[in-house]
């Protein structure tokens, strides 16, 4: 039975070409490219079960970018929702404000309107009211005749 010799240094060259092949994909996939696929040998070596890991880990990093991505579409969905309801409200809230500032300015300038209109006939009867005491001073100042009754 012969026996291989084991040959170290061929098998350093061996394996140093084999990590120059599979170097540069790392690389890719370590910068998010997530897509790249190492090529499985046809012949079966010391890197097969490598290979198929690494396939299977950048695979569920793959998914995983993707559940990320499609979660933070719907996060940011949701926030434009919220974002444009609370657009809508506040909108709403403006209009109802100005609509109240236009209801509670009528009243003020009613208010003032018969506050006018109160002072106004008050000082109309506080000068009538002066008109009757001097006309009742007047009036005892002439002399009635004897046979007049007011």
């Amino acid at each position: 039975m012969p026996t291989s010799k084991f040959k170290p240094k061929k098998y350093r060259e061996y394996v140093k070409k084999r990590l120059s092949e599979i170097m540069p994909a790392l690389i890719k996939i370590g910068l998010g490219n997530f897509s790249l696929r190492l090529e499985i040998p046809e012949k079966e070596d010391e890197f097969t079960e490598l290979i198929v890991a690494l396939n299977l880990v950048v695979e569920e990093l793959k998914m995983t970018k993707e559940a990320e991505n499609e979660a933070k579409k719907a996060k940011e969905a949701a926030q434009k929702t919220k974002t444009e309801a609370l657009t809508k409200a506040k909108t709403e809230l403006e209009k109802k404000v100005k609509e109240r500032t236009r209801k509670l300015q009528e009243k003020v300038e009613e208010l003032e309107k018969f506050q006018k209109f109160a002072v106004g006939r008050e000082l109309k009867m506080i000068a009538l009211k002066e008109e009757i005491e001097k006309l009742k001073k007047r009036s005892r100042k002439i002399k009635k005749p004897n046979n007049f009754k007011i």
